[in-house]
């Protein structure tokens, strides 16, 4: 998912494949910053994710201990660029293809075709490459919701794969992450693809950005959003799309009602799917005039 991590300390749980989506539920609910599977020879999974410091990380074991075998790691920089070796180009909705940049499209990727847009990412010291389900399903929907000119803010930006491509797709973007790393490395691949003059980075928190945005997405976890829902619909326009993701797909609907009773000026408006996760795009109504339809259901 398109998270960040700032301290090189993490968390190390291991579970048996069937909690798998349970565990990871509990971690994203407990202010996990990103979470990586790993398959254990016994055939378990091990989850290994980070908080926003080494207290927070140790607070999340101790919460957890009690279920799960975990343990805190103090882990060197070098183990953060593993995941290097394993990435590829990954397709999301109908013509994006996301492209680490030591990996050249056209060598065991996609196929990409003459209208394709070609985003290129390379998420530094942030998470988010963008391969990940939750981040995808955020991209189908940008490559929906943007028109030329639309005004996009993306909440919790990390590696900057949805403020950039909505730039590609022709938007205006705001890019905002309380994380230095991520806010770089958003910065680094703004320049990457072209698309400076149409990509502001802020360090800003959510509190501090204005409203009247025509799209905002957030790939930031359930229990985030939830807490986050008024300021979210706030910096929507009446008639604007909210875009969130980062929530189980086997408990959206339990998610929608919190969200919106938090947000009562938000219409569930679209239900997407992928793997094990949900993405759910939201219309203000509110003093909305007619508005552009958001799709229906569309797992994938």
């Amino acid at each position: 998912m398109d998270v960040t991590r700032s301290e090189a300390v993490v968390v190390e749980v291991d579970v048996d494949a069937a909690e798998l989506d349970e565990a990871t539920g509990e971690l994203w609910a407990r202010g996990a910053l990103a979470i990586e599977e790993r398959e254990r020879p016994d055939g378990g999974v091990r989850l290994v994710t980070s908080c926003a410091d080494p207290a927070a990380c140790r607070a999340l074991a101790s919460q957890l201990g009690h279920r799960w075998t975990v343990a805190v790691t103090d882990v060197d920089d070098s183990v953060y660029d593993t995941w290097r070796d394993h990435a590829r180009p990954a397709r999301a909705g109908h013509r994006i293809v996301l492209c680490p940049p030591w990996y050249p499209v056209g060598f065991d990727a996609p196929d990409v075709l003459g209208n394709d847009i070609v985003v290129t990412i390379d998420p530094g010291r942030a998470f988010g490459s963008g391969a990940h389900p939750t981040t995808r399903l955020v991209l189908g929907e940008l490559e929906r919701l943007v028109a030329p000119d639309t005004r996009v803010l993306d909440v919790g930006c990390g590696g900057g794969a949805l403020a950039v491509t909505a730039a590609l797709l022709g938007a205006r973007t705001v890019a905002i992450d309380i994380d230095p790393a991520a806010t770089d490395a958003t910065r680094a691949n703004a320049e990457r693809n072209g698309v400076t003059d149409r990509v502001l980075v802020s360090g800003d928190p959510l509190g501090s950005v204005g409203g009247d945005h025509d799209v905002v997405v957030a790939n930031i976890g359930g229990l985030e959003l939830i807490t986050l829902a008024p300021a979210l619909a706030e910096r929507v326009r009446p008639g604007g799309a909210l875009v969130t993701s980062g929530i189980l797909a086997d408990r959206w609907r339990d998610h929608v009602a919190a969200f919106t009773e938090r947000a009562p000026g938000l219409r569930l408006e679209g239900v997407g799917a992928s793997e094990s996760w949900a993405c759910l795009t939201y219309r203000r109504v509110d003093d909305a005039p007619p508005g552009r339809p958001v799709g229906g259901t569309r797992p994938t």
